[in-house]
């Protein structure tokens, strides 16, 4: 009865108001009457229900886990491994806890809890519920905590388990789409492990195994050892290919997301770097960069093909298929992230003096930065850098031998000049604000800003726009004759050392 009520919004407030939380958790906790009888079973199962409709608001997931909810449930999870009923509840309680910060807390202090999560998803990977609810709570889990992430894929051998189920769905769902695509009716069984009935079902479980996939790669140990697993890599390259944004915008996205998290390890044992996947990526990237209208699809399209761009055999198959104009014009778009990171793709592959000479011939490259950089506001130093970081390797390698107009050059000096001084301001203003905050006294500043790695962006953004500045080749009001400035002289041979290169952006 008060599974049944609890479903209505003030009922459930009443309830918890008269104490139900603690009473129903003291249900579950195992005690020596109980022996894993199914009978007890049941009476759990309508307790669990009961659990799940109380824990739907946020304050309520706070008190239950505060009131150990965790680690109850995982108890009586281990006490009916075999009541497949009970499993999926408790798993729809985990999961509601999991979407509370409180429970990342929880369980890095106690983890012993995941390992009965992962133990249940190894006994019961045909259940397609009981799966989605708990690489749910897995994915909430790994997205803001780095020791969880290594703790579930290493301690809970999640990095056993998880290819296999990824493996698993992915299957089942390349099944039930030719089944319906031949008879267009679906397939039906009640026997575990076999191929669900719900095509939606199965894709559902593949969104929330990937976004697992994208999470726990985060992590470098994971992320690296990840990519080398061929039963993590072929499936998402197979859904990139199979799947279209229209009908499961969400899977696309996860897998996009994943794959551009495992594209950022560059080892040898990286399945994606391979000539023909790295050719297979620019090739399905291409079609979604061109034709999709979703912001959040382009922003990860663009991501992925910065950590791809870093290979020259990928630059050239990016350049052949011309995706790079297309991240060009994105330059111009109205979204700052997805700027920022086309911009990001154009700083590797300006580096390249074929790519970035034929993007400033034929796409307009430098007139299309010099845009950017003057209509980004000056409090944004990031999106300043990676600008003049794409002019920058421009100029050293990518457009030696092209001609500069007389007003793309006109154009890129008052931009670049333009970044400059907003990041001198920007320096002046912190420096000034340290200054106040050490009591006045300068010398107690000098160098903090460099302390424990790079500088930070603006004071980066100062010296590399001055640099540019002064290798930017002078326009015809600037040139002068030598000869009249009496700067003529013989010709003289050249020996020793030659002065120092800007290097390559990177």
């Amino acid at each position: 009865v008060l599974k049944n009520v609890s479903n209505n919004e003030d009922n459930q407030k009443l309830l918890v108001k008269r104490g139900a939380l603690p009473a129903l958790l003291a249900l579950l906790i195992p005690t020596g009457d109980l022996r894993g009888s199914g009978q007890e079973a049941q009476l759990l199962v309508q307790v669990t229900a009961l659990l799940r409709n109380l824990s739907a608001s946020s304050k309520r997931q706070q008190q239950l886990i505060d009131l150990g909810g965790i680690a109850t449930l995982a108890q009586v999870s281990s006490m009916y491994m075999s009541n497949k009923e009970l499993q999926v509840n408790v798993a729809r309680v985990i999961a509601k806890l999991s979407q509370h910060s409180a429970a990342i807390q929880a369980l890095e202090q106690d983890p012993a809890p995941l390992q009965q999560m992962a133990r249940c998803l190894r006994e019961h990977a045909g259940i397609p519920t009981l799966v989605l609810r708990l690489t749910f709570a897995f994915g909430n889990l790994t997205a803001n905590s780095d020791h969880l992430r290594q703790h579930i894929m290493f301690d809970c051998d999640m990095a056993g388990l998880l290819p296999g189920l990824l493996e698993r769905y992915w299957q089942q769902n390349c099944k039930l789409a030719q089944a319906n695509s031949n008879s267009g009716c679906l397939v039906t069984t009640s026997e575990e492990g076999a191929v669900p009935s719900d095509s939606q079902e199965t894709e559902s479980v593949l969104v929330k195994l990937v976004r697992l996939v994208a999470n726990v790669t985060i992590n470098p140990s994971v992320g690296t050892l990840v990519a080398s697993e061929a039963s993590v890599v072929e499936p998402l390259l197979d859904m990139l290919g199979c799947k279209r944004m229209a009908e499961s915008e969400e899977l696309v996205l996860s897998v996009i997301a994943a794959l551009t998290n495992l594209l950022y390890y560059d080892s040898e044992t990286n399945l994606l770097f391979s000539a023909e996947n790295k050719q297979l990526l620019c090739r399905l990237l291409r079609p979604m960069l061109l034709e999709a209208h979703n912001v959040e699809a382009l922003i990860e399209v663009a991501r992925a093909l910065g950590n791809l761009s870093r290979h020259p055999d990928a630059r050239q198959w990016i350049s052949e298929l011309r995706v790079d104009e297309a991240l060009a014009i994105l330059l111009a778009h109205g979204d700052r992230d997805l700027v920022f990171y086309s911009c990001g793709a154009l700083v590797n592959l300006a580096a390249d003096p074929q790519t970035g000479g034929r993007l400033c011939r034929e796409g307009g490259l430098r007139t299309k930065v010099a845009a950017l950089l003057h209509d980004t506001l000056e409090d944004d130093p990031e999106l300043l850098l990676v600008g003049v970081k794409v002019l920058s390797n421009l100029r050293l390698e990518g457009d030696g031998e092209e001609p500069w107009q007389e007003e793309t050059l006109r154009a890129v000096r008052v931009a670049v000049t333009h970044a400059r001084d907003a990041a001198l301001a920007m320096v002046a203003i912190k420096t000034a604000s340290a200054v106040a905050s050490a009591g006045g006294q300068a010398s107690s500043v000098q160098g903090a800003s460099v302390q424990g790695g790079l500088p930070p962006a603006e004071e980066m953004l100062a010296d590399l726009a001055r640099r540019l500045l002064d290798s930017l080749p002078l326009s015809a009001q600037e040139q002068v004759d030598p000869c009249e400035a009496g700067l003529c002289r013989g010709p003289f041979a050249i020996g020793g050392d030659v002065g120092p290169q800007l290097a390559l952006v990177a």
